[in-house]
């Protein structure tokens, strides 16, 4: 009874939202054939360059140099910068570097299924909306076709798996919250910066004690299991400061290609002129538009915060997108982690003029920051701070109304 009612359901939805889909299902695979060469700029001599960081150093350890501190059998020479979960699994299931291209196309697959899986998840959270379906269409193609969506295929990272968990996490409801919480730790594990998204935890209006008990079950198990390689893992992950986005990009620009040497360049000197660029920003706007920046606010809130479901969605994206762009650098694919946001926006009640405003806010960067002009990458790395600042403010303002309504229930 229950998977005939889930089928006709799936059905359903395939019948409302065949349009959006079949343009997904043409577009996305077309673009990539069609124009690899010419939207992924920094492609390396081989495919899928960070998977291959994976396969060959497996091959490695299965050759017997089991030292992660010695793994050092990249075509480029690069040090194995993985959590060592990774190199677990794929010597459990004896990967090695002739397996890349099999293991990047599944990866590419993986990330088509993701896609289509937030189609139907947005559109199922979905209430009415301004917007015309053929304006929908067009805009979560310009979303999922944006350039970080094929800077991430050809790379063949693995932050396509870490992004469905984080997908998971954000739209499984609030019953099934132990087993948000174990896909939680599975994320944090792989991945480090999906820590941040045990914030999750805490939407529940008198729930805190389980969930400071789940987030501390979380935090032991990661302690465990990769705290103690976060040393490694930063000391050998790249400070690439183009088609990269975070707050220490644009002291990395001014040091670059001497990016840890040198009174300004050392990694205390990034990390306290990253805080210092965010401060100057969040001071001039404060000073200077103060109203307008308020009014962005009020918008953004009426936007994206609309629906009881778009508050999970919300904190998991949001918070994981804040705490990147704080550590330092990422490489812009990692801004996929903007889509569900920004289909938010699209899926949202609001007026249409405010909803195109938040779109345009949301859907400049993807475009901008990862591009062959500097200029232009700039301009999208500078739209990044206030949007900075506007999730955040999103993010108060919900656990602000979560406090309140766990003072009415006590």
């Amino acid at each position: 009874m229950f998977a005939g009612r889930a089928i006709a359901k799936v059905v359903e939805a395939c019948k409302k939202y065949f349009p959006a889909l079949a343009f997904l299902i043409i577009c996305f695979p077309f673009v990539i054939m069609q124009n690899w060469d010419a939207l992924v700029r920094i492609s390396l001599e081989k495919t899928f360059g960070d998977l291959r960081l994976l396969t060959s150093n497996s091959e490695c350890y299965l050759d017997g140099i089991t030292q992660v501190s010695n793994l050092n059998c990249d075509p480029w020479g690069r040090d194995f910068n993985y959590p060592k979960i990774w190199l677990k699994l794929a010597t459990f299931f004896q990967v090695k570097e002739s397996h890349t291209e099999f293991i990047g196309v599944i990866l590419i697959l993986l990330l088509f299924f993701t896609f289509v899986l937030l189609i139907f998840l947005m559109q199922s959270k979905s209430m009415r909306t301004s917007l015309s379906e053929k304006f929908r269409i067009v805009m979560s193609t310009v979303i999922f076709c944006s350039p970080p969506s094929f800077f991430l295929a050809e790379r063949g990272n693995i932050e396509t798996i870490v992004f469905l968990l984080l997908l998971l996490i954000a739209f499984l409801p609030l019953r099934f919250f132990y087993f948000s919480v174990m896909i939680w730790i599975l994320a944090s594990n792989l991945k480090i910066y999906p820590l941040v998204s045990a914030a999750f935890m805490f939407l529940s209006p008198g729930k805190f004690r389980r969930a400071l008990w789940c987030l501390g079950l979380g935090l032991f198990i990661f302690g465990f299991c990769t705290a103690r390689q976060l040393s490694h893992l930063s000391k050998t992950s790249d400070y690439f400061p183009f088609d990269s986005y975070g707050s220490q990009i644009f002291s990395r620009m001014l040091c670059y290609p001497q990016t840890n040497s040198g009174l300004l360049c050392n990694p205390a000197s990034q990390v306290f002129l990253g805080i210092a660029t965010l401060a100057f920003v969040w001071a001039a706007i404060q000073l200077t538009t103060s109203r307008e920046y308020s009014r962005v606010q009020g918008i953004f809130r009426e936007v994206l915060l609309n629906s009881p479901n778009s508050r999970k969605i919300m904190i998991t994206f949001g918070s994981t997108f804040l705490f990147t762009y704080l550590i330092g650098t990422n490489w812009d694919y990692r801004l996929i982690l903007l889509y569900p946001i920004t289909l938010l926006a699209l899926n949202s009640d609001a007026s249409a003029k405010e909803i195109k405003m938040v779109l345009m806010i949301l859907i400049a960067p993807l475009y901008l920051s990862y591009n062959e002009w500097v200029p232009l990458q700039i301009l999208g790395d500078l739209i990044l701070i206030p949007l900075f600042f506007l999730i955040l403010s999103l993010l108060i303002s919900i656990y602000k109304e979560s406090i309140r309504i766990a003072k009415v229930r006590n």
